[in-house]
């Protein structure tokens, strides 16, 4: 289980994040939220950014990680997935994957898997995510979720700037491991819900969970908004 107790932080000073609680075990998870919320902070919390400043107790699998940074986090089996994935020039996609691989004891056919994603195996060729489109870059983060098969994954707004069959395809492998893996899926749309089905939905609004429930809850919300949630 990935448990968060209390979890506060700031961000230049300012407190964004003002004491979630959560826990999330295998399956299929959604944080929603109105803009501002502090859902990619909580994201970066979670991943261990090391320019917040972080109160409160992170637990993976009852091993606290509060005071772990980023790498430790990952070793332990917690995979973080961006919004905005970064370039890394002169850095082939291909070779990037395989020295993380190779260091963490995996072996895994990468042009299987890009196939299985909707990647050419060509894309692999080329830096990381220079001239990569949204969806390209979203679809090299499942390739990566699929290769190192987390214990844990966040997944920031992997559903933004995306078309109808990436959409599909993020479904698909959303499908494929929310059986072995806990997943927790940031996002401002109910889009996902033709492909997949969370068992949990939170919301959260002003640095706080204000509410939770099953699916319905993402279709309420689409349909009232924020506001019958939030006080």
């Amino acid at each position: 289980m990935l448990k968060i107790t209390n979890l506060k932080a700031k961000v230049n000073g300012k407190e964004i994040l003002k004491g979630i609680n959560l826990e999330i075990d295998k399956g299929l998870y959604f944080l929603m939220g109105p803009n501002g919320a502090g859902k990619s902070t909580l994201a970066r919390a979670l991943s261990g950014d090391p320019s917040l400043e972080v109160n409160g107790e992170i637990t993976l699998d009852n091993k606290k990680i509060s005071e772990l940074g980023p790498e430790d986090r990952f070793k332990l089996g917690l995979f973080m997935g961006y919004q905005i994935p970064p370039e890394i020039k002169g850095v082939k996609a291909r070779t990037l994957l395989e020295k993380a691989l190779e260091k963490h004891g995996k072996r895994v056919d990468l042009d299987e898997l890009a196939k299985m994603v909707g990647l050419s195996p060509g894309i692999l060729e080329r830096d990381v995510n220079v001239g990569f489109s949204g969806g390209e870059r979203k679809k090299l983060e499942l390739l990566q979720l699929l290769a190192f098969k987390p214990r844990y994954a966040i997944l920031d707004e992997p559903d933004s700037g995306v078309d109808m069959d990436t959409l599909r395809k993020l479904g698909g492998v959303l499908n494929s491991c929310k059986d072995a893996c806990g997943i927790l899926v940031i996002t401002h749309t109910g889009n996902l819900l033709k492909f997949t089905e969370p068992k949990k939905v939170f919301i959260l609004a002003n640095g706080r969970i204000v509410s939770e429930g099953g699916p319905e809850l993402v279709s309420d919300i689409e349909e009232r908004g924020y506001s019958m949630v939030i006080e």
